[in-house]
């Protein structure tokens, strides 16, 4: 897990950064502007989203010198193809059957290029199964989440290793940290985060920022996360 570009300034340069390609998560609190899925909007709260119906030619564009860098684009729409990387999004695995943008690095906002692209909450290839930096569950998780999320509250997603979230907790208006068994560590970095906790707040409620200090990003150890 490395520090993204979310509603809160990152940390310090001397923390991890996320840059293109470095296969870690962003820390931090996110957006989830757009839920995306291969069929027709599914039934239930989530249909208040706005929903992009994955096609053929549906792409992440991950090349950094892009002037459509970090955006999901139709590619039988565009007139110039400046890349030279992109993901299609219809995949085969179906990864990304059901899942929701993380809006990260935004394309709306102040330009960062290589700073990491194409950010999702998707289906997981199978438990413990490893990610390039998105966060991934299993997929009646997922169900479980478009049953239940409300664009209305302006949900984010709250995704920091566990002695960082205690730190700026109060000075983001946070929840109380939840128990460990609600934390999951990812093996390949051995650190402790919360894996996919969606936080039904109004982004407004967050009100105060805070600047980080560096602390402990591999203390504590729980259960997995993909």
């Amino acid at each position: 897990m490395a520090w993204g570009i979310g509603i809160y300034p990152r940390t310090p340069s001397k923390d991890p950064v996320k840059h293109e390609g470095d296969n870690c998560s962003p820390a931090g609190v996110f957006a989830i502007p757009t839920a995306f899925g291969y069929g027709s909007p599914p039934s239930g709260k989530a249909l208040a989203y706005p929903y992009l119906q994955l096609t053929a030619s549906t792409y992440g564009i991950s090349d950094p010198d892009s002037t459509l860098y970090n955006q999901i684009i139709d590619q039988a729409r565009v007139t110039v193809r400046d890349w030279k990387s992109a993901e299609t999004m219809r995949r085969r695995d179906d990864l990304y059957e059901m899942g929701f943008l993380v809006d990260h690095n935004p394309p709306h906002g102040p330009q960062h290029p290589a700073y990491g692209s194409c950010i999702f909450l998707h289906i997981w290839r199978a438990p413990g199964s490893p990610t390039a930096g998105c966060t991934a569950m299993a997929k009646p998780s997922m169900i479980g989440l478009f049953s239940w999320i409300n664009a209305e509250d302006k949900p984010v997603l709250v995704q920091l290793p566990r002695s960082e979230y205690v730190a700026v907790r109060d000075a983001w208006a946070l929840p109380d940290v939840p128990q460990p068994a609600a934390f999951l560590s990812w093996p390949a970095i051995g650190l402790l985060c919360i894996f996919a906790m969606l936080v039904a707040m109004s982004c407004g409620a967050i009100r105060r920022r805070a600047s980080l200090s560096r602390r402990d990003w591999t203390s504590g150890a729980s259960v997995r996360q993909a």
